[in-house]
């Protein structure tokens, strides 16, 4: 039989072109000659929707479930969780970049757990921390927004730019809404109207109203405390287009279908029902959506 690690260059380009971000992490670190072989094919990979969840007992590990693939897929971080001795907690995501927050410490950290690489942000010092979104994200820029507990607002650039601190008033009293954009530049409103049942509005750009609907196409929504964003269903197993993806209060993955008004389980998470006391937050809460990336 062939040894397997010497098959030509232009077959194993041909495969790695056909994998997908889990495989082709296993792929390339099975031997040198195939590292070395991901490293110089181009390689754009089918993007999917993984869900982050809460910190498994390795401290150096991340667990995501990947929906498509309907497994869980195990990652080792950078020193995230060990980092000045202190315990982080993932706070927001973006185009395979992952917020981490340090409330001991009281500082702040881009990671992306695929490629390893690590971007370390301004403190916040005493202040009391609410939220961060990550607003822009690319190979040399971004932009981090952080809400603060006084309910102002500090966006954090590189490369660096001036802006003025702004407070937020909380127009919805913390109920669960969200703004998602599409991938043609349309704006979709998310709403919780129960615990198993979500409202959505599209942005009509001629009257600047919203417009309730239960239709959103091809598009399947994501939503989570964190983050939430849509995703195209086409050619993608085990993801159905027009349903909003949630976590129920059972820590259940479940899809709500816009059409028909029902919640569909998708899988059993076995996250745990306790309460993270250091952020207040529950397990549920804790969960984000992500988007690997290479980059």
């Amino acid at each position: 039989m062939a040894d397997w690690a010497t098959l030509q260059t232009d077959i194993v380009g041909i495969i790695i072109k056909k994998l997908a971000v889990p495989d082709y992490i296993r792929f390339r670190a099975v031997c040198t000659s195939w590292n070395h072989v991901c490293k110089d094919v181009s390689y754009t990979p089918r993007v999917d929707p993984w869900l982050m969840l809460p910190q498994n007992p390795n401290p150096l590990g991340a667990q995501f479930f990947c929906i498509p693939e309907r497994k869980n897929q195990n990652i080792r971080l950078p020193s995230t969780a060990s980092f000045f001795g202190s315990v982080w907690a993932p706070v927001g995501s973006l185009n395979g970049w992952l917020i981490y927050f340090s409330q001991t410490y009281g500082t702040m950290q881009l990671v992306n757990p695929i490629s390893g690489s690590q971007i370390q942000l301004p403190p916040i010092g005493r202040r009391t921390f609410a939220k961060a979104k990550l607003l822009e994200m690319n190979e040399r820029n971004f932009i981090v927004a952080v809400l603060y507990g006084d309910e102002k607002v500090e966006l954090w650039a590189e490369p660096p730019r001036a802006w003025p601190d702004e407070e937020v008033t909380d127009q919805w009293q913390w109920r669960f809404r969200c703004l998602v954009e599409t991938p043609a530049g349309d704006l979709i409103r998310v709403k919780r109207q129960s615990r198993n049942k979500f409202a959505v509005c599209t942005l009509d750009k001629g009257t600047f109203s919203w417009v309730e609907t239960d239709n959103i196409g091809d598009l399947a929504l994501f939503v989570s405390h964190y983050n939430s964003f849509c995703f195209p269903a086409k050619d993608r197993p085990n993801l159905k287009a027009n349903c909003i993806y949630f976590i129920d209060i059972h820590n259940n993955l479940c899809a709500f279908n816009l059409e028909h008004g029902t919640k569909e389980l998708v899988e059993t998470l076995e996250i745990g029902t306790g309460r993270n006391d250091r952020y207040h937050h529950t397990q549920r809460d804790q969960i984000l959506w992500f988007i690997p990336s290479l980059k």
